[in-house]
């Protein structure tokens, strides 16, 4: 990575704050709590794991004072209400020993334990995005705890969801121009037409003399 993007990933979360306050979906003190006054990068450090062979380290990202702190808190109360809503889900471990307490093992019969390596930076954050976005989809109390709008809720997720390179951001930002091109009734030439016009006039540019 060639420059940092904390300024553009803020200009960009700024531009939907305003555009959200704009079209009323957000009060004017919702608006001062999610702008991003901070600036910090996020920083990663690591914890040992003293209860397991070899004490490695698991990796932590704090994101504490980022541009996205605030907007991720706001998204973790929307979507809070989403977890624990299935027969497997396991609040703490007083919770957990209270389930086991009642199961009964017959004779002939063992009780198997699983341990998951790395569980949360194994996570497909693509696949978990689109489950987050089903669920959301499903959702019928989403209206009363928030006046966003389900596509604005997907867009600040995918803005949440990591800083990535310039190169990905690139990419990313032309697959999403494409997909709404053709949604409007553009066949993929003209995207490809245009790009190309573009890409030349900016290496003409490079290009000493011209």
């Amino acid at each position: 990575m060639k420059i940092d993007p904390t300024q553009r990933y803020k200009r960009e979360l700024v531009a939907i704050l305003s555009r959200l306050k704009k079209d009323k979906k957000i009060e004017k003190y919702q608006y001062d709590l999610l702008f991003p006054t901070a600036e910090n990068i996020p920083r990663i450090y690591g914890t040992p794991k003293i209860h397991k062979p070899g004490n490695k380290v698991r990796p932590i990202v704090d994101y504490t004072g980022t541009i996205g702190y605030q907007t991720s808190r706001a998204l973790a109360d929307i979507l809070s209400p989403l977890v624990g809503g299935t027969e497997h889900h396991v609040t703490n471990s007083k919770h957990l020993a209270e389930s086991l307490a009642e199961v009964m093992i017959e004779e002939g019969e063992i009780f198997n334990s699983h341990d998951v390596v790395s569980l949360f930076t194994n996570t497909p954050i693509d696949e978990s995005l689109n489950v987050i976005k089903a669920r959301l989809e499903h959702d019928k109390t989403l209206s009363k705890r928030t006046l966003l709008a389900l596509g604005v809720i997907r867009t600040l997720l995918d803005r949440m969801n990591s800083v990535i390179s310039e190169k990905e951001d690139k990419d990313q930002k032309e697959g999403k121009i494409k997909h709404a091109l053709k949604q409007c009734g553009y066949p993929e030439w003209t995207f490809n037409h245009v790009k190309r016009k573009m890409d030349r006039k900016q290496q003409a540019t490079k290009v000493p003399g011209v």
